[in-house]
C-alpha cells in the first residue's frame, strides 16, 4: 500500500494502487509513484501565475 504526503497546498493520497494529487479540493491527476507525484506538483506550481499588482 502506498502512503500519501502533503506538500504545501497539495495532498497526495492513496487511490487503489496509485496516488491521487489534490489541490484546493480538486483532483488534479492520478500517478503511479511518489516521484511522479513530486514532479507533477513541481511542474504545476511553476505553471501557476503569481499575478502581481501594478505599482503606482
Amino acid at each position: 500500500m502506498k502512503e500519501g504526503f502533503i506538500k504545501g497546498d497539495y495532498a497526495t493520497v492513496p487511490f487503489g494502487k496509485k496516488l491521487m494529487i489534490i489541490h484546493n479540493g480538486q483532483q488534479l491527476d492520478v500517478v503511479n509513484t511518489p516521484l511522479q507525484a513530486q514532479k507533477y506538483i513541481k511542474q504545476h506550481c511553476a505553471s501557476q501565475s503569481s499575478g502581481t499588482l501594478p505599482i503606482d
